[in-house]
């Protein structure tokens, strides 16, 4: 799974915070970050703090072009891998709130990007692909560099100006993720060549939601639910974070987006559910064979809602990949309901947990089925469970000893000590690369 969407779960971080798992990753960080917070001005009033610092972070030019935040980001979104994308997440979450306060760009939409080398032959009319990467662009071709060869002509949906967070004019960001077609291609001489293309939105792309059409969310609020999820395609992902549902909505949404839509992915978080609501939702996965990533973060679902919802995913009926229950109010009673159900599921791959009260007794059961009896789960998200502490260090060491399946646990802001942390890493550091602890 290519987790472009996975930054949506994360916490909202200030500056510092979001680039401290990326230490280790992109070289001089520290040095960036300094230079950042020399070119904050109180003329980007716009935004906060973190929010301008995120901006100019990702315009800074630096010693040579391929040392740049943004070109060590966008390689990393390029390779669409996961694990190297996990370590960028806390900052994107920032990133992509900054941009989307920013105005859009004005109503013409027609923006420009224009590349050195001659690509044309990659592309043929009518052809689609898409574009992982941010893409840095003009509002018109006198801004472009003398020596493009090739001009994209690009009318657009999605795009923000950044221009008052760079040290140059007119800059354009395009956002990752984002489908295009080529309409035409036409050749000016010998040295310049264009291709015009369209952003389409047939299919729903990572950070491609209708959410994101609107820079006042409050307008979201006043859409009546059946209209707003009309826009999407069948078999898509459905975004309803905030949206102020409450457990009267459920029935709808399991008519709409799950058995006529048929979603793919469904992200609930930050609503009014409770373990009522749960219940409606975890009877209609028993029937549902499409839903593969479920998020249910920030609602007051309980141990009681989660007892329901395992109850049925332990049947293995359900096709459902992604279960996120981060900040729900859960315990270690949870814990066993969760335990209890991978025993004999064998779709799940990721399961996050964290914010929760869950303590060492808790990770004792998950270790255990973990260790003895479940070998499909990859990623297993614990982070901010405050009473997870040293006395689960060894019990971690003994499940990666026999678990070869686990490929990455969360632990980030448990209260594991310095020396706990140093013992986890030095075993990790003996498993050659085929496991990921993230301990920040």
């Amino acid at each position: 799974m290519f987790p472009f969407d996975e930054y949506e779960r994360q916490p909202l971080v200030s500056f510092d915070k979001s680039i401290e798992s990326l230490v280790s990753i992109v070289p001089e960080i520290r040095q960036m970050v300094d230079s950042v917070k020399e070119k904050f001005s109180q003329s980007h009033c716009s935004l906060s703090f973190d929010e301008s610092a995120s901006i100019i972070l990702y315009a800074l030019k630096w010693k040579t072009s391929q040392t740049t935040f943004e070109y060590l980001l966008n390689q990393t979104l390029r390779k669409q891998d996961p694990q190297e994308l996990i370590f960028w997440l806390p900052y994107l979450r920032l990133f992509i709130q900054a941009l989307s306060k920013l105005s859009p760009i004005s109503s013409s939409n027609i923006i420009y990007y224009g590349l050195s080398t001659d690509k044309s032959n990659d592309y043929s009319k009518d052809d689609r692909f898409v574009w992982w990467e941010f893409v840095s662009c003009k509002s018109t071709m006198d801004y472009l560099e003398n020596n493009c060869q090739l001009i994209f002509i690009i009318e657009c949906l999605h795009a923000k100006d950044i221009s008052e967070y760079t040290s140059e004019n007119n800059t354009i960001l395009l956002y990752p993720g984002k489908s295009y077609q080529v309409i035409s291609k036409n050749q000016f001489n010998d040295q310049m060549k264009f291709i015009q293309l369209k952003e389409i939105s047939q299919s729903n792309p990572p950070f491609d939601s209708p959410k994101i059409n609107f820079d006042n969310y409050q307008q979201i609020y006043r859409l009546e639910l059946k209209t707003f999820i009309q826009q999407y395609p069948k078999q898509s992902k459905i975004d309803l974070v905030d949206f102020k549902l409450t457990d009267r909505d459920i029935d709808q949404i399991i008519d709409q987006i799950l058995n006529e839509k048929q979603c793919l992915q469904l992200f609930l978080s930050r609503n009014q559910l409770t373990s009522i609501g749960t219940k409606r939702i975890a009877q209609a996965l028993d029937l549902n064979q499409t839903l593969e990533c479920l998020s249910l973060s920030y609602n007051q679902i309980g141990d009681q809602g989660v007892k329901i919802l395992t109850n049925i995913l332990a049947r293995n009926t359900s096709k459902l990949k992604t279960l996120s229950l981060h900040s729900t109010g859960i315990t270690d009673e949870s814990v066993k309901s969760l335990a209890a159900m991978l025993k004999t599921n064998t779709n799940l791959l990721w399961l996050h947990l964290g914010q929760n009260k869950i303590t060492d007794t808790g990770l004792v059961l998950l270790t255990d089925v973990l260790t003895h009896e479940n070998e499909t789960l990859k990623v297993l998200a614990l982070s901010e469970n405050k009473s997870i502490t040293d006395v689960s260090v060894d019990i971690i060491l003994q499940l990666l000893t026999k678990n070869q399946k686990l490929e990455t646990i969360w632990l980030t802001d448990c209260n594991i000590s310095i020396d706990g942390k140093a013992k986890l890493r030095e075993f990790i550091s003996k498993l050659h690369n085929r496991f990921l602890l993230v301990l920040l």
